[in-house]
């Protein structure tokens, strides 16, 4: 597990990738891991735990954000097959209005803003007036939306697999929440943690920051 945090490190903490904690890594996360030495290591964790949370909570949101974003895919593509020059030229302003009706990043974690902010940073470039920046903005808009959607694929599945409860995600956030405090107020002692599924656990804060159930 140690190693797994290691790598999570590395990436943002907005980390709505393919390398993004699973369900499953999730489950299995031992609560001991967490150093206080290490904020960023904390506040990524939660990251991703909050994200999970808000996709068990929306998953209509998923396949409702999927339609979109292929339909995005499709009028890229669609116009690309065209013999009018005229007819290439995809609107990025058409492309912002249905960015605009994405239901995930409006959740409490803002799922995929980073890659929405991304897509709107291509489509202003579908409206340039030079030639070479319009090919090359449907270029990345195209690997972006692939990617996209691929990362809500990934997500959905999960979703519908795992027996991961958006009840026990909230009594894992509340207990980093509680190992958090207690790290900035430099608590060595043992802390009670009251999960939300009712289940009560003792861990014991060493002076090195980390913490062990007892």
């Amino acid at each position: 597990m140690k190693l797994l945090i290691t790598v999570l490190l590395c990436l943002s903490a907005y980390a709505f990738t393919d390398q993004m904690m699973s369900l499953e890594e999730l489950a299995k996360f031992d609560i001991k891991s967490v150093d206080c030495a290490k904020s960023d290591q904390i506040s990524l964790v939660e990251k991703q735990m909050q994200q999970w949370e808000d996709l068990l909570k929306h998953q209509k949101a998923i396949s409702h954000d999927i339609k979109i974003l292929k339909s995005m895919e499709h009028l890229l593509s669609s116009k690309s097959n065209s013999f009018l020059e005229v007819q290439t030229q995809v609107s990025g302003k058409k492309l912002m209005k249905k960015l605009h009706k994405l239901e995930l990043p409006l959740t409490k974690s803002q799922i995929g803003l980073v890659q929405v902010q991304l897509l709107k940073d291509q489509c202003k470039g579908l409206d340039s007036e030079n030639p070479e920046e319009r090919a090359q903005a449907k270029k990345e808009l195209c690997k972006l939306l692939k990617e996209y959607v691929n990362n809500l694929n990934n997500c959905k599945k999960q979703c519908s697999n795992s027996p991961v409860t958006v009840i026990k995600i909230k009594g894992q956030i509340k207990d980093l929440e509680i190992i958090r405090d207690n790290c900035s107020s430099g608590k060595v002692n043992g802390v009670k943690v009251i999960t939300l599924d009712g289940e009560n656990q003792e861990y014991n804060v060493a002076s090195d920051g980390t913490a062990e159930k007892q």
